[in-house]
């Protein structure tokens, strides 16, 4: 029994020294003003960053528009982030893990609705990341998601980091572009 409990401490110390020298690096961007409006075009790939270290805030997107809407400013939203919890004004699809690009737009049953209870959630996109137990941080699972706007338009969406300069969590980072409104599924 001592022997056992030997061996279990000692694979609890090596787990913790292990997790202390993996390396710890992702990539970091600075949170996207206000003020700056990148309206999708079909065709067009941009870029936003939403400041979502509050863990008590809903911070509110309007994809149409290409904006992250300011405090109390949450007409016309798209998707709202909470730290790394993400939901939608509409629905979301995942699309799997596909090449941005080459994303074809999805049929109608394959969108899901945010649910309301203890926390909001979007099971669609819920798990966009993947979490390293090694260096304890997240990193996008590569999928690309379609969400449905309040417009009525289809943007798809592409998580790429979490973290701020200075590997502080909470700056979610994503490539949106707009579906063409020829090629939605019927």
């Amino acid at each position: 029994m001592v022997w056992i409990a030997l061996a279990a401490f000692i694979a609890v110390l090596g787990y913790t020294v292990a997790t202390s020298l993996a390396p710890r690096e992702a990539e970091t961007f600075a949170p996207s003003d206000h003020t700056t409006a990148r309206a999708p075009h079909p065709g067009s790939v941009d870029t936003l960053t939403v400041d979502t270290r509050d863990t008590e805030q809903w911070e509110f997107v309007d994809l149409d528009d290409g904006r992250w809407l300011p405090a109390g400013g949450a007409d016309g939203w798209d998707i709202a982030i909470r730290r790394f919890h993400v939901i939608a004004a509409v629905a979301v699809a995942d699309g799997g893990p596909k090449d941005f690009d080459s994303l074809a737009p999805l049929p109608d049953d394959r969108y899901i609705r945010n649910t309301i209870g203890g926390d909001t959630v979007n099971a669609a996109i819920g798990r966009w990341y993947s979490y390293s137990m090694m260096s304890h941080l997240l990193t996008p699972n590569g999928h690309v998601y379609l969400v449905r706007t309040t417009a009525g338009r289809v943007v798809k969406l592409q998580p790429l980091s979490y973290y701020c300069p200075g590997l502080d969590g909470g700056c979610f980072t994503f490539r949106y572009g707009l579906v063409a409104e020829d090629s939605t599924t019927p």
